[in-house]
């Protein structure tokens, strides 16, 4: 059992199963996402890999992360989240080479509804994502960061999905925000 599937910081799993689907080449990867959780407000741990794990962000150094262009730019999307966002707060952030962690609270907001992107999994067909809700800021923090590096490299890519952990109290985040500042000493 891990917070991250990268990691090692121990919460309780999630289990995915794909199903047979005609729509991702033979099998639809079903949402990790609790059904009945509303992801449009609380507080949350995610990790966002790159594509194939190449190391974009940075070296490990000396218990450090070196921040390449790259991982300066991730930085700069994160806290600019909350800017353009009213209703979410960043929190503890860290971007390691291959990927990154940080922590998100979202608040209430009086939002329409947003198309949910293309790749994304919608639960129904023809069902929408609440713009402010987790998967809806993640995605746009992930094509916000895209498209700022791919202006020095056209080959950068995200995995196409990204991992979640509801934080649950102030016990787990504080659990959390030591894992992220940590994280660079266990690699």
């Amino acid at each position: 059992m891990t917070l991250c599937p990268l990691c090692d910081l121990e919460d309780d799993p999630v289990s995915v199963v794909a199903e047979p689907s005609s729509r991702y080449r033979g099998y639809r990867i079903p949402s990790a996402r609790l059904p009945s959780f509303d992801y449009g407000v609380g507080v949350f741990f995610v990790t966002i890999a790159t594509r194939g794990r190449a190391p974009w962000f940075g070296v490990l150094e000396g218990g450090q992360v070196a921040p390449s262009w790259a991982g300066r730019v991730v930085l700069e999307e994160w806290e600019r989240t909350g800017t353009l966002r009213p209703a979410v707060t960043p929190d503890a952030f860290i971007a390691m080479p291959d990927h990154v962690h940080g922590i998100l609270s979202i608040s209430a907001e009086p939002a329409g509804d947003v198309e949910t992107p293309r790749r994304g999994v919608t639960g129904e067909r023809g069902a929408s994502w609440r713009s402010g809700v987790l998967g809806a800021v993640i995605g746009r923090f992930k094509a916000q960061c895209t498209r700022r590096i791919r202006e020095r490299h056209p080959d950068f890519a995200w995995q196409p999905r990204f991992w979640d952990v509801v934080i649950r109290d102030e016990r787990h985040l504080e659990a959390a925000r030591r894992y992220v500042l940590e994280n660079p000493t266990r690699g």
